[in-house]
């Protein structure tokens, strides 16, 4: 726990509904939710991150009880006292003179009219409100490291208002005794409206007055407006047959202010088909339900990200004042007038099972999409005038996942005692599977391999997987090819929750979990260099001390012989041979080498887990004891 930070929130909700009339109803709801601090903690690298100062660099052998006065005896407000002022900050200063505030107030409402136009046909029409507003701001006290030495004052405010009004008519029919009918269209308006101003001091004349009128220098200050608009018309219809067969279509066309006009119109359209087999045909007697379900589907996307406004009109950043003269930049991404939306087309069939009186129930999942057109930076020659160049992507990727839920009730004693079981399981892939004309691969990725692959720097091994080491130097080589060191991405996740009843009381127990993937640690890198990862203390370090090199790394050395691969590191002959390794060395120089230098593999780590998500115990009051209530039960 950080002292002095903390976040709160309240929320306000009101709803309610009224009947003009036997056809005419409206629906309205509000809720208002405010979240406040006067300091939340840095996260990220560097000195302004509290696990960078105490849990990185500070030794064992420090107090930090004895840093809480952190000011200079007589340069109080001005000079933080620290047993190092050069790279890290007193803990208690940082806690408690650098002060992050964030302040947001966010409005959610809607409106809705519902008519009944006649016997299966209503009209609904609605309009909703997202508004939030987020004032932000930063004081950094004198003599704070990562920043500023004179101080800095900063303030910041950003509003977004988004307004949705639609439509829909809805009609539906049964057709005799086995057919029915039921069919949509409608239309919506989405606009926005995003705002932001920023305002920053250029150091402070008085210490710990925070005010923009106590820059040293020119206040810096920028603001953004941005508008974005999508209209839509969309309808749907559902043809059932027997109440068990289910044939359904959707067609949507949105128009988006973010693309060019030439391209700002797109469609698709899906389409599914369930059946309810067990209503069809005789099925054995311990299912008690079955269904098959098929789709395919089409959906486009018209940004690359929720943040990138700008992707077809090129807008000036500002630049650096010299002299007093300001300037303004023209941005290093080169838009493209002539982007089109990308495209997903997914194929998705699953089943529906139930056993035993639905005491126990499988729902799998099965889908495969196919995204091309994406939207994508990419880099550029510096000598264009332009870092990135936004486009359409030629290459293709397929996404292939699996999901299951197993629903299940072993225990059930009348109505005093039960136990549900739920568990997913899900497993997902994305591969590349097509590329341009005449390339092999994008970014270290093959065709048909997954691009989740974490591509780094590795050690040199020999055929046998040993490390090898420079027989001179007593360090391990590093492979001059980037390797696979795993897939980001898990195997697969899952989820299990048990639900314990026994009369009114009520046991919830969910945990989840992931198995597979890696990450790269930067913590586990820094501790282990900087000696406050306790793998550090052994005898080897008290030897260095000493100033005699001891350490003997765990590998081979080559003795003769040659490697030949190919310009992708691929073994085209090895006639290399080994021997172990035993040249002794500084056990800190291997540390550096091993864990701090360029091989990413070091600190490689397995993101494999299981956490206990949440328990709940609940009492539900008795019927009888509600019913002498006004409310009722």
């Amino acid at each position: 726990m950080v002292p002095n930070t903390d976040l709160n929130t309240s929320t306000f909700s009101l709803a309610g509904g009224y009947n003009f009339s036997g056809k005419l109803r409206g629906d309205a709801s509000f809720t208002y939710n405010k979240q406040y601090t006067d300091n939340f903690p840095q996260i990220g690298y560097g000195p302004e991150n509290y696990i960078y100062n105490v849990l990185l660099w500070m030794g064992t052998d420090i107090d930090v009880r004895s840093l809480r006065d952190y000011w200079i005896e007589g340069q109080e407000g001005i000079g933080q006292r620290h047993y190092n002022l050069l790279w890290y900050n007193n803990p208690y200063f940082q806690t408690f003179e650098r002060l992050r505030g964030y302040y947001k107030d966010v409005n959610y409402g809607q409106f809705s009219l519902k008519y009944d136009m006649a016997e299966g046909l209503d009209l609904l029409v609605r309009s909703g409100i997202n508004w939030y507003n987020l004032d932000r701001t930063d004081k950094i006290p004198f003599s704070y490291i990562g920043s500023n030495l004179n101080g800095e004052f900063s303030t910041s405010n950003a509003t977004n208002f988004r307004i949705v009004s639609d439509f829909l008519l809805n009609y539906q029919k049964e057709i005799g005794q086995n057919w029915a009918v039921r069919a949509s269209a409608g239309g919506s308006n989405n606009f926005t409206t995003f705002r932001s101003q920023s305002a920053q001091t250029d150091g402070l004349n008085v210490p710990e007055l925070y005010n923009l009128s106590n820059s040293r220098g020119p206040v810096v200050a920028a603001n953004q407006e941005v508008k974005t608009k999508l209209n839509s018309l969309y309808a749907t219809a559902e043809i059932s047959y027997l109440n068990s067969i289910f044939l359904g279509f959707t067609g949507r066309n949105d128009w988006s202010s973010f693309l060019p006009p030439e391209n700002n119109s797109f469609f698709y359209p899906p389409v599914s088909l369930g059946v309810v087999l067990s209503d069809l045909v005789t099925i054995p007697g311990s299912i008690s339900y079955l269904k098959l379900r098929s789709s395919w589907a089409q959906v486009r996307s018209d940004r690359l990200s929720e943040d990138d406004f700008f992707v077809t009109t090129p807008t000036y950043r500002e630049g650096v004042n010299f002299g007093g003269t300001p300037s303004v930049v023209f941005p290093d991404v080169k838009t493209n007038p002539n982007l089109k939306p990308d495209l997903t087309s997914t194929v998705e069939i699953g089943a529906d099972v139930r056993f035993f009186k639905n005491r126990l129930g499988v729902d799998v999942t099965y889908y495969r999409s196919l995204d091309t057109d994406l939207l994508a930076a990419r880099n550029v020659a510096n000598s264009s005038g332009f870092r990135t160049v936004i486009e359409n992507a030629e290459e293709k990727y397929v996404r292939r996942g699996w999901e299951v839920i197993l629903n299940a009730r072993p225990v059930q004693v009348s109505d005093v005692f039960s136990w549900d079981v739920t568990v997913n399981w899900s497993r997902h892939r994305r591969v590349l599977e097509e590329l341009p004309a005449g390339e092999v691969g994008l970014n270290g990725v093959r065709l048909g391999e997954r691009t989740d692959i974490y591509l780094g720097d590795a050690f040199l091994r020999s055929p046998g997987g040993d490390i090898i080491y420079d027989a001179d130097s007593g360090l391990p080589l590093t492979d001059p090819f980037r390797r696979s060191l795993g897939n980001i991405s898990p195997d697969w996740t899952y989820g299990i929750s048990n639900s314990f009843r026994y009369k009114n009381f009520a046991l919830n127990i969910s945990v989840d979990g992931r198995h597979g993937g890696v990450f790269w640690s930067q913590t586990i890198r820094k501790m282990l260099w900087g000696g406050t990862q306790p793998a550090t203390v052994t005898e080897f370090r008290d030897m260095d001390i000493r100033g005699i090199a001891s350490y003997v790394g765990e590998g081979v050395n080559v003795t003769g012989g040659e490697l030949v691969t190919d310009a992708e590191g691929n073994v085209i002959s090895d006639s290399r041979t080994f021997s172990p390794n035993a040249t002794e060395t500084f056990w800190f120089d291997w540390l550096n080498r091993y864990y701090h230098g360029q091989v990413d593999e070091s600190n490689i780590q397995d993101q494999t887990f299981i956490k206990l998500r949440e328990v709940v115990l609940t009492y539900q009051l008795p019927e009888k004891l509600m019913e002498k209530t006004k409310t009722g039960a």
